[in-house]
Order: C-alpha cells, then sequence, then structure tokens
C-alpha cells in the first residue's frame, strides 16, 4: 500500500493520474486517478493506491535480496490547468508485505 497525506494541489484545476514503481523496472499496473475541479486555491489532497507486484517473473527473481527504491509516479493531463506538488507538510508511507513462494 503506497500512502500520500498532504499531496498539494494548486494554480488551478487537476486532472492526473499516480501510481508507482519498485526499483527501475516494475512499474504499477494501475493507477489511481487525481480528479480535483476546485480552482486556484492551495489544497491538500490524500491519495492511496494498493497494489500486487509479481516477483516470479526474471526481473522480479533478480530483486530478491537486494535494495530496490520505491518511486512515486504522477502526472497531469495536457489539459491540465493546476500543479501537483510535495513539500514539508507531505507524507509518504508505505506499507510491504512479502509472501515466499517458488520462483
Amino acid at each position: 500500500m503506497f500512502t500520500i497525506s498532504g499531496l498539494r494541489l494548486a494554480s488551478g484545476n487537476v486532472w492526473g493520474n499516480f501510481r508507482f514503481m519498485l526499483g527501475s523496472s516494475i512499474e504499477a499496473a494501475q493507477y489511481v486517478g487525481i480528479d480535483d475541479n476546485q480552482g486556484t486555491a492551495a489544497r491538500r489532497n490524500t491519495v492511496q493506491m494498493v497494489e500486487t507486484i509479481d516477483l516470479t517473473t526474471t526481473a522480479g527473481a533478480a530483486m530478491r535480496g537486494t535494495n530496490q527504491p520505491f518511486y512515486s509516479r504522477m502526472r497531469t493531463r495536457i489539459s491540465n490547468a493546476g500543479k501537483i506538488g510535495v513539500d514539508a507538510t507531505t507524507t509518504f508511507n508505505i506499507d510491504v508485505e512479502f509472501t515466499e513462494g517458488p520462483i
């Protein structure tokens, strides 16, 4: 589970997507939509994503026993007038659970 609390939205309406990436090669299959039609005032939002990542693939198996970074990936749509941002009051929380199985 990947949660972002206090995501900053400002400068206009925000339409965009959020997903996360494990290491440099495994990206979450689905995204969470950010749809905020509240104008130009700065405001805060919480976005949460739950995803199952299959590490039994060749790329996943190579990650076993290594340290891998998590990246948050956000982008706005072309028609977007607003901005997505983070600052000192934004919190990222990652809850990871592993289930062992054959490769």
